[in-house]
């Protein structure tokens, strides 16, 4: 989001910078503002060559520049370490760091003048430093002008970015965040590290103050991404690719007591991989034999089989098996993931973890007899949605967050929520998230005008279709919906002046938010319509092919110039009462 021309400005001055540069920006400037689609990697390499460029050319300016000497000093604590990380990370074109001759207690004598990483690390805090800048400036100019700023806080960080490097001891490196599966496989598997609460906990949540301090340098408000997450997390072994070898963490586990009780007795047969010979046969009907011998052992003379040490996780099996770009190690790979999730109990020194998709799998069909399997449906239900309390967690952690930084919190807390986060989010006066295709609590939809107030409440979000959207891929479920806040004779397209209602029902609503997406506002007004509601959307969960690519189709200036629709929406804004100023 850096803004090259106000950068190279900054350096040599107005109308100074130098004609070769100014002749490559302006060249991209025309290039990348004729695309309709975000290209964000083409963006990157433009502007990662300019800020190169800039800083070559003006080196001797930069390195005597007090302002950014003083900032880098003063951001020390959390810059030495990133610059150090994101410069080895470039130039060796590793960053598995586990893999480096070097540890972050290295840092001062490797990004030291003379030292292996100091250029590249001086570059970075330019590049960090005219960021700050801009973010600072851009924050200033919203705050005069009475415009919040909202940030996003994700949930989690990436595996082997600067943060785990720098404080490994916050990070539990062997797990893996992500959700259970509500139905078949597979469960997801975010390959973000958990947390270790406890040890943040003893620090006085040290790294998460640093944070939220620095945030609140920028933003009034932060939104929370995945909330639940505070409170518990779905976490699997980093090696179990598929994260159906998860749990929630913290969690009661089962007892042996319990299963004892229900007179499950063949732990064996529930906490290992269910292989059987006819399933090898009809799963790689010309390769089982093959696998088997490489992967597999029988167990004594039966048709039994279980993995050999060197197969016996998802990570081995693809290490050892890679995907070469051939249907048949790809079909490999998959049968012997799905074998090794083929499992119903998961055991460790606490006890026994029922694993999310038991009764979808093979294993269970096959196991003991109808009232055997309803025990276990019992255990398994009870461990799910019963047993399990998270309050207190989720309260310490979060009203942590609060007393960190001055900044009003909203918190993204969709889908299966229990009941307790919703009390705690009320307790700690944190807004909740809603969108009306998605009711909190069940229902068909959400009612705006009976949204509890402290919620944020919108039509649509950045992980779903806009209403128009909705509109055309669920048109059965988007005319009851019409027909019941609306009235009869629900029409077959989202019209803007459908699009009207639905924004101005959210404005009036009883939340002491309405945030609505770009899309929405401009769908409201028929010359501003994208052509096709689908090029609206922004992501597609599960799916990777465009998405993150929207880009408004209209810039601001434009929009300014629309006189009747701006005159239209603000009428709607005064009306619903939410003209007031930050």
């Amino acid at each position: 989001y850096i803004n090259v021309q106000t950068v190279a400005e900054s350096v040599f001055g107005h109308g100074k910078v130098p004609r070769e540069i100014q002749d490559e920006i302006d060249l991209a400037v025309r290039e990348l503002n004729s695309n309709k689609k975000l290209d964000y990697r083409r963006v990157l390499d433009w502007k990662m060559r300019f800020m190169s460029l800039i800083y070559e050319a003006g080196k001797h300016a930069i390195e005597h520049d007090s302002a950014m000497q003083a900032w880098a000093k003063n951001e020390a604590s959390w810059l030495d370490s990133y610059a150090c990380w994101k410069a080895i990370v470039e130039k060796t074109e590793e960053w598995v760091f586990t893999k480096w001759d070097v540890t972050v207690k290295d840092v001062p004598k490797l990004i030291a003048k003379g030292g292996k990483y100091h250029d590249e690390a001086r570059f970075i805090f330019f590049v960090q430093y005219h960021l700050a800048m801009q973010l600072s400036e851009a924050s200033e100019y919203a705050r005069r002008h009475g415009v919040v700023l909202k940030g996003d806080l994700p949930i989690g960080v990436s595996r082997y970015c600067a943060d785990t490097w720098a404080s490994p001891q916050f990070f539990q490196m062997g797990w893996s965040a992500g959700a259970p599966s509500s139905g078949p496989p597979p469960a997801q598997n975010w390959d973000f590290p958990l947390y270790d609460w406890n040890v943040m906990k003893a620090d006085n949540y040290s790294w998460w103050r640093r944070r939220l301090t620095a945030m609140s340098t920028y933003f009034q408000a932060f939104r929370i991404d995945h909330v639940l997450g505070f409170f518990r997390i779905w976490g699997a072994p980093a090696h179990n690719y598929s994260g159906l070898h998860g749990r929630f963490v913290p969690c009661i586990p089962v007892s042996k007591a319990e299963l004892d009780k229900a007179g499950i007795t063949d732990i064996k047969r529930l906490t290992e991989p269910y292989i059987r010979t006819y399933m090898l046969k009809e799963k790689l009907p010309t390769a089982w034999e093959e696998v088997a011998k490489q992967c597999l052992e029988r167990i004594g003379e039966t048709e039994m089989w279980k993995f050999k040490e060197e197969y016996n996780t998802q990570e081995k099996i693809r290490n050892l098996i890679p995907l070469d770009g051939t249907q048949k190690n790809q079909k490999i790979n998959d049968v012997l993931f799905e074998l090794i999730d083929n499992v119903l109990l998961l055991q460790d020194e606490k006890g026994f973890y029922p694993t999310c998709h038991m009764k979808h799998c093979h294993s269970y069909e096959k196991y003991g007899d109808l009232q055997l399997r309803g025990k276990l449906d019992g255990l398994w239900q009870n461990f799910f949605w019963e047993r399990q309390s998270w309050r207190q967690e989720g309260f310490e952690r979060l009203a942590a967050m609060q007393e960190a930084a001055d900044m009003m919190i909203c918190a993204e807390d969709l889908g299966a929520v229990p009941n307790e986060a919703f009390e705690v989010l009320d307790d700690l006066g944190i807004l909740g998230l809603r969108i009306q295709r998605w009711p909190a609590g069940g229902g068909d939809f959400g009612c705006p005008d009976q949204y509890p107030y402290l919620s944020v409440c919108a039509p649509s979000c950045h992980d779903c279709s806009t209403v128009r959207g909705w509109w055309e891929e669920d048109r059965w479920r988007c005319h009851e919906f019409y027909r019941k806040f609306y009235g009869p004779n629900a029409p077959h397209h989202c019209d803007d002046w459908v699009s009207q209602k639905v924004i101005e029902s959210h404005l009036a609503s009883s939340s002491m938010w309405a945030i609505i997406p770009i899309q929405d506002y401009l769908d409201m007004w028929g010359e501003l319509r994208s052509a096709n509601p689908k090029d609206d959307e922004i992501n597609r969960p599960g799916q990777t092919d465009g998405c993150w690519v929207y880009r408004m189709p209209w810039s601001v200036e434009q929009l300014m110039e629309k006189d009747h629709f701006n005159g239209f929406l603000r009428g709607m804004v005064d009306r619903n009462g939410r003209s007031m100023a930050f």
